[in-house]
């Protein structure tokens, strides 16, 4: 599990992220979003309702392919694209990302 908060230093209005990652599982499998959520823990990023939940494990591509992914496939990076609810992230002063798990946890 990961915890990452990412502070901006003005209000933003987020459509879409970006992850990249190395092609040996390690890549997130899925996420929980909150905006304007700081302070986190694991307990309350845990129980506490997300802005917005994401399975990401059938989002990862190849970096400049277009074929999916599997964890089998460790030549090259993956990369995801995610997009976000456009009323749930506007005014975002503070974005939490909890990734729960990963592409290669059972």
């Amino acid at each position: 599990q990961l915890l990452l908060e990412v502070g901006f230093t003005g209000a933003v209005n987020l459509r879409q992220l970006c992850f990249q990652s190395p092609a040996d599982g390690r890549a997130p499998g899925s996420i929980r979003l909150f905006a304007n959520a700081p302070h986190l823990d694991f307990d309350s990023a845990e129980s506490r309702q997300a802005s917005q939940e994401v399975d990401l494990k059938p989002l990862w591509r190849r970096s400049g392919g277009e074929a999916k992914v599997t964890p089998d496939a460790c030549r090259d990076d993956w990369t995801c694209e995610v997009k976000l609810s456009i009323t749930r992230f506007q005014r975002v002063d503070t974005l939490t990302v909890f990734v729960a798990d990963n592409v290669d946890d059972q």
